[in-house]
């Protein structure tokens, strides 16, 4: 009787230093997965840890397919040239892509800055000394190129689904013109009501032609 008891206590002692000494000895990193990782327009490299509820957009296509994809409730800021849709005017203007109103910018306490072509290294570089993320999502190089900005701001506001869904809807919608149009007139990128007063030219020659994003250009 004695001897078994004896036995029980250094089975359980071995046991406790086993467990003592794994726990010394492991890694007390925890493991965190990453929301977002991209390699941007720009060619650098960023990263979202966690899903941005707080959003500045100083470029008025990204507002708009914000808009497009349902994350227009994310929106705490746009810049001045975003007038498109309608009730861009109610959201915080944080200044134009050249002048941006960085004191403004910094008070809506963004998670994240989606830029487009027109903001300098400059401007980036500041934003981002203020702790703020910025990733660049140039659209107009191509037609395809809206049809990625659609996919990457969809997954950046967790409207993937919705993205994904409009961005499908464009590619079928330029390749039934390609199909049916060999020769055309160059084609410019025309977005919203930043489409009025602004072309931002493509190096594609046949598009969709409706009444959304793209128009003919003579």
């Amino acid at each position: 009787m004695y001897m078994k008891r004896t036995v029980r206590i250094f089975v359980l002692f071995l046991i406790g230093l086993s467990l003592f000494f794994t726990a010394c000895h492991s890694p007390k990193t925890t493991s965190q997965e990453t929301f977002f990782t991209w390699e941007d327009s720009y060619n650098r490299h960023v990263q979202l840890d966690t899903a941005p509820q707080r959003i500045v957009s100083i470029s008025p296509a990204i507002t708009e397919v914000m808009f497009l994809v349902g994350a227009q409730n994310k929106l705490v800021g746009v810049s001045d040239f975003c007038k498109y849709p309608p009730e861009t005017m109610l959201i915080t203007k944080v200044g134009g892509m050249h002048n941006i109103n960085f004191e403004q910018l910094l008070s809506l306490h963004p998670d994240v800055v989606l830029i487009g072509s027109m903001i300098s290294q400059q401007d980036v570089d500041a934003i981002e000394k203020m702790g703020i993320p910025v990733i660049c999502i140039v659209e107009e190089s191509s037609l395809e190129g809206m049809a990625e900005m659609m996919e990457v701001v969809g997954k950046i506001t967790q409207c993937e689904e919705k993205g994904n869904a409009e961005a499908a809807s464009w590619r079928e919608k330029i390749a039934e013109r390609k199909a049916t149009q060999s020769r055309g007139p160059q084609m410019r990128l025309l977005c919203g009501r930043f489409r009025r007063r602004w072309g931002l030219y493509l190096p594609e020659r046949h598009a969709y032609s409706g009444d959304y994003r793209i128009g003919w250009s003579s």
